[in-house]
């Protein structure tokens, strides 16, 4: 008899109510859930001006100082509408940005020089940055070249001054434009 009493002790001191815990994990499932936010990918995300195919004529800008680079969904690379590998289009930024035969389809002068960078939303992202990658890479080379050919020394150990002139005679201008659908 003695026997049957313990073994209803241990069992009624092993026993608790663990409704409430279900009720806890519940909660903080459910805040987890609400205060968690996952946002899908929706393609490349820019501020964009507004397309407008005449956007060059609306600010007085000549037509020759544009270099029109697009690149479509299948990331095919268009330049002037001509469809080019990527392994060229840093050579071809580079001379439409100097100009050093003063070609008349090139930029007038680098200060001029503006790069129209077109893509779909459906663009390959890795084809989005190879593209942009080139095009500030074509930049970059530029400001080296000038850095060593006016300083002596290479770009990075220029001081802001004589960054800042090469600068303002070539100067970055990206501009990127989404085609609509």
């Amino acid at each position: 008899m003695r026997n049957k009493q313990r073994g209803s002790r241990r069992q009624q001191k092993s026993q608790f109510n663990t409704s409430s815990f279900a009720d806890i994990a519940f909660l903080v499932l459910i805040f987890f859930l609400v205060t968690a936010s996952k946002t899908p990918e929706q393609g490349i995300k820019a501020k964009l001006p507004p397309y407008n195919c005449d956007i060059g004529c609306h600010f007085g800008i000549k037509e020759r100082n544009i270099l029109r680079v697009n690149l479509d969904e299948k990331g095919q690379l268009f330049i002037n509408k001509k469809n080019i590998p990527i392994t060229r289009l840093r050579k071809i930024s580079k001379e439409f940005i100097i100009n050093p035969n003063r070609v008349e389809a090139l930029s007038e002068k680098p200060d001029r020089a503006i790069v129209y960078f077109y893509y779909k939303k459906e663009t390959p992202y890795n084809e989005y940055l190879t593209t942009m990658n080139e095009v500030i890479g074509a930049y970059h080379e530029i400001w080296e070249e000038v850095a060593f050919e006016r300083f002596g020394y290479h770009y990075k150990h220029l001081n802001q001054n004589e960054k800042r002139s090469i600068w303002n005679n070539f100067p970055k201008i990206i501009t990127e434009v989404e085609f609509p659908n």
